[in-house]
């Protein structure tokens, strides 16, 4: 009875991150990696923002740059493409006819037929 009862030392707010600093680093982590999220959002949100003038100009760009020039349209699609020898026949780029189709295909199978009766020819020769 000679002396007091300790009372326990009160905790500051300060002090409890030094107890645990290994959730005080996890937190400053996930600060880190919310702000660098938030930056993307913001990022993106302008991005979409933006998108539609962006391929107007795009769009703009390419129609300036591949349309032909009414007084020579052949040197001009010479000038802008890598290959002009196939893009000058006129034949580039349409598809063929269904007739013309259906003959290839008739003759592949003919001569698919043929093959097929050849090798017959040979094995019976040869056994």
């Amino acid at each position: 009875m000679f002396f007091a009862p300790k009372s326990p030392k009160p905790v500051a707010r300060g002090k409890r991150t030094k107890a645990f600093p290994a959730l005080a680093h996890k937190q400053k982590e996930i600060r880190e990696t919310e702000e660098k999220l938030h930056k993307q959002k913001a990022q993106l949100q302008r991005f979409l923002h933006d998108a539609p003038t962006l391929r107007e100009k795009r769009t703009q760009r390419q129609r300036e740059q591949f349309a032909p020039v009414p007084s020579s349209s052949r040197t001009a699609l010479r000038g802008n493409f890598p290959n002009a020898e196939v893009l000058a026949d006129p034949n580039f780029g349409s598809r063929p006819l269904r007739r013309e189709r259906h003959k290839g295909l008739s003759l592949f199978l003919f001569l698919l037929v043929v093959l097929a009766v050849v090798a017959v020819w040979i094995v019976r020769l040869v056994l």
